[in-house]
């Protein structure tokens, strides 16, 4: 009964625009030569004032990719922390494109590395893609993985 309880929760305001992630999805693609297979799940938690994200990632002649990110919001703005495998931490602030993507785009750090990564809704399903940019041009962003994805339970 709890279980049920807490997969019904609704989403707060600031985070309606992110309802079509919930649920389970399967996705493919990688980058260049290297295609790999997935699951992300988006699980709407604290009763509705987050989102947790699991996500794992296979490619072949690689070691498994493991990632967890919390989405929630924050004043007036909505921020996101990730935290994977490989010992990545990455800060995000999420925004809502114009065409309804889910954009998270990593704060700034001298000397690191930027990230961007993207939700677009197709249809019943939703392309993704994760782009990086150098520390020296740090809103030069440039295509690292793509991949496309199905809902597989919501």
């Amino acid at each position: 009964m709890l279980a049920s309880l807490l997969l019904a929760a609704t989403l707060i305001a600031p985070l309606e625009p992110l309802h079509f992630l919930e649920g389970t999805w399967e996705a493919t693609g990688g980058q260049k030569e290297k295609t790999g297979t997935g699951k992300t799940t988006f699980e709407v938690v604290n009763q509705g004032h987050a989102i947790l994200r699991k996500n794992y990632a296979i490619y072949p002649n690689a070691p498994r990719h493991d990632d967890v990110m919390i989405i929630y919001p924050e004043n007036d703005r909505i921020r996101a922390d990730y935290w994977d495998s490989e010992g990545h931490i990455i800060h995000y602030t999420v925004t809502i494109a114009s065409d309804g993507s889910v954009v998270f785009v990593s704060d700034v750090i001298p000397k690191s590395p930027r990230f961007r990564l993207t939700y677009t809704r197709i249809g019943n399903g939703a392309n993704g893609k994760f782009e990086i940019a150098s520390p020296a041009s740090p809103d030069a962003f440039a295509p690292y993985l793509a991949w496309s994805a199905h809902r597989v339970r919501e």
